[in-house]
């Protein structure tokens, strides 16, 4: 099996320090012992002997996370999300895993994507250092993770339709109007190529350590693509791409806080829809997907195909409605006898 030491390759005592620790878990062995706790790593070292600050364990956390992955623009980006939320802590503070904990309580909001984020990247700080249990953290995470559609006042299609509507001549109306009709991500609209028959491609922004793949979506309904004027495309900041090798996650992620600001700025011509669905968020129109779907008998594992994740991922986050929907087709049968 690996063990870390948490040393670097490419520096001269780092090779030194790897030969000795090689030695001592080599007699460990043969003793019969565990050999990981004969394992005394530059970190640890640096923890024993004086306090760690919280920028010199970000720089060895860096040193380690490239140790183990090739330096590519696309693990580069990776880690520059770690950093938005390591950068949270104070550079000079000793780092502990009170500070770790306290900071999570004071920089994020309970039940939210930033701190489900902040919490799992701590962890995996506090792992690396061997602070000890994180069971604090744990309990910070909240619901946010399973939240999904059930957490969520989903508008039906008559309603969803006069609102996309209202918004479609607005700034972010047609990425409104395509991601309700095809059931996509955010970042993934502007990957979105249309065909004349109801199909359409996007490009899958759900996967790790790899270029995004091209998966096939469907309308739902095909009318609402004429309805509301999808070919017609109207992207804003020149936001474009269709081929893996063009996917920037940064620029991608950009594009959906732009149009997420957008939203929350209020624009005033924009007054009646916010009437008329007070708690739209962008999510709301692919779960209306999902559910439409299950109204219309579409199987779980072509749903899901179509929304690119996997069947046991769709199930987790619809089970409510799928078990409505089963309770459905069974009355139905019923009737007819």
């Amino acid at each position: 099996r690996k063990l870390s030491l948490g040393l670097s390759a490419n520096r001269r005592n780092d090779l030194k320090e790897a030969d000795r620790q090689v030695k001592a878990v080599w007699a460990a062995i043969q003793k019969g012992d565990d050999p990981r706790k004969a394992i005394t790593s530059k970190k640890q070292k640096q923890q024993g002997s004086s306090r760690l600050c919280i920028q010199q364990a970000i720089e060895d956390f860096e040193q380690t996370y490239f140790q183990a992955r090739k330096r590519t623009p696309s693990t580069e980006r990776s880690f520059k999300r770690l950093l938005t939320e390591l950068n949270r802590l104070p550079p000079l503070a000793e780092l502990t895993l009170e500070l770790l904990v306290d900071t999570v309580r004071r920089h994020t909001k309970p039940d939210t994507r930033s701190r489900l984020e902040c919490v799992m990247v701590f962890k995996r700080l506090a792992k690396h250092f061997d602070l000890g249990q994180t069971r604090e953290l744990d309990e910070l995470r909240g619901n946010y993770a399973s939240i999904g559609p059930q957490g969520r006042v989903i508008p039906g299609d008559e309603k969803l339709l006069e609102f996309l509507r209202i918004v479609r001549s607005s700034r972010y109306g047609w990425c409104m109007c395509a991601m309700a009709v095809f059931g996509v991500r955010p970042g993934e609209v502007p990957s979105l190529v249309l065909e004349e028959d109801g199909l359409a491609s996007c490009l899958t922004t759900k996967l790790k350590r790899a270029l995004p793949s091209t998966r096939d979506v469907m309308a739902l309904p095909n009318s609402w693509i004429k309805e509301l004027d999808l070919h017609n495309v109207s992207i804003p900041g020149n936001y474009r791409w269709t081929q893996p090798e063009d996917y920037n996650s940064d620029r991608a992620r950009l594009f959906v806080t732009n149009w997420n600001q957008w939203w929350n700025r209020r624009p005033q011509h924009l007054e009646q829809a916010r009437e008329l669905l007070p708690d739209y968020q962008n999510y709301d129109l692919r779960h209306a997907w999902a559910l439409r779907a299950i109204n219309r008998g579409i199987s779980t594992n072509l749903a899901a195909k179509a929304m690119g994740h996997s069947e046991a991922t769709h199930i987790k986050h619809y089970e409510r409605w799928l078990n409505k929907d089963e309770l459905r087709l069974a009355m139905q049968k019923i009737d007819r006898g």
